[in-house]
């Protein structure tokens, strides 16, 4: 996790949890195209990560969020915004040779 500050897999769960919370709240107070395709990926990474578990390079390569968030909720909630890139760069940094992350 070179480049991000997230430092363990406790913590990068109880912030997708909290960020999944805040987007659905934004979702729900807002009818926003982008924040419900953004809170479907957060869910898609909450279930992939159970345990956990680091998810398919695959599926990490197909995760907009972060992106998404410069776009469709910085000028909204900036600091959520800013999580979701936090969120995107833990999943990024995570070494595929650590498929477990404790």
């Amino acid at each position: 996790m070179a480049t991000s500050e997230i430092a363990s897999f406790g913590e990068f769960h109880f912030r997708l949890i909290s960020a999944i919370e805040r987007m659905h709240a934004l979702r729900t107070q807002y009818d926003e195209p982008f924040y419900a395709s953004i809170e479907r990926q957060l869910r898609a990474v909450q279930e992939w990560t159970a345990g956990g578990v680091r998810p398919a390079q695959e599926d990490i390569d197909k995760l907009t969020f972060g992106m998404m968030a410069s776009r469709a909720v910085h000028d909204t909630d900036s600091e959520l915004a800013k999580e979701l890139y936090e969120l995107a760069e833990a999943l990024r940094c995570w070494p595929p040779s650590l498929p477990v992350w404790k």
